[in-house]
């Protein structure tokens, strides 16, 4: 007979061991959205429907208590609409964030060159920060560039960048890109704060609405 292994356990059981795949949450999201739509058109067909409604009143869904229902139903089509307008609105953030971030690293890139080629004296490299890498993180890219134009301001460093294209004007137009990275980024923040928002409102909503539907779908049912 051999040393087989025997399989532990019947078909069913080996099989529910198996993990499902996991949904994108594109996937969930249209699950969602085919429950709300399939909730919304069952009670409206229910409130129009005389023998579905003979049928319904007994079991305690009123005319009323049904209307109560397609509010609900509403409800979280608004939340769902909301949700993906806020999604949408949070990832042109990022991109506008990303993007902002880039073209600010690329002045500063070239105002680091332009420093490091105008003077060998490593004491005014340091000084200037235009030593080591560009930080990725924002936060700390912003730190590193506002504490650069704040020496290069001074001297003997104003003289110098000055002598190489990085004058008043030319300093104030590379802070500018700084600030308009520090907007996109606040933007970008409060685009996702306003996502995460609409997401607990659109579950809310769908989690009221299947309150209602659970007994309703039982009562169709019957």
């Amino acid at each position: 007979m051999g040393n087989e292994e025997v399989p532990q356990g019947t078909a069913g059981e080996q099989a529910a061991k198996v993990k499902a795949p996991r949904r994108s949450p594109e996937e969930q999201d249209q699950e969602i959205q085919n429950y709300i739509n399939e909730a919304r058109q069952s009670i409206k067909q229910a409130l129009e429907t005389p023998a579905t409604l003979a049928k319904l009143v007994p079991l305690g869904f009123s005319v009323a208590r049904l209307t109560d229902g397609a509010t609900l139903a509403e409800a979280a089509v608004t939340a769902f609409a909301a949700r993906q307008r806020a999604l949408g609105e949070a990832e042109k953030g990022v991109a506008a964030a990303k993007l902002a971030l880039g073209t600010a690293q690329s002045g500063f890139v070239r105002f680091r060159e332009t420093v490091r080629i105008a003077t060998l004296d490593k004491t005014i490299h340091t000084a200037l920060g235009t030593t080591g890498r560009i930080p990725k993180d924002g936060e700390k890219f912003l730190t590193a560039l506002q504490a650069t134009l704040k020496t290069v301001q001074q001297a003997p460093y104003a003289a110098l960048v000055a002598s190489v294209g990085y004058d008043a004007p030319a300093l104030a137009a590379l802070a500018a890109l700084g600030e308009a990275f520090a907007t996109a980024r606040r933007s970008s923040a409060e685009a996702q704060a306003h996502a995460k928002a609409t997401t607990a409102a659109r579950n809310e909503a769908v989690k009221t609405l299947r309150t209602f539907t659970t007994p309703f779908y039982r009562a169709l049912r019957l």
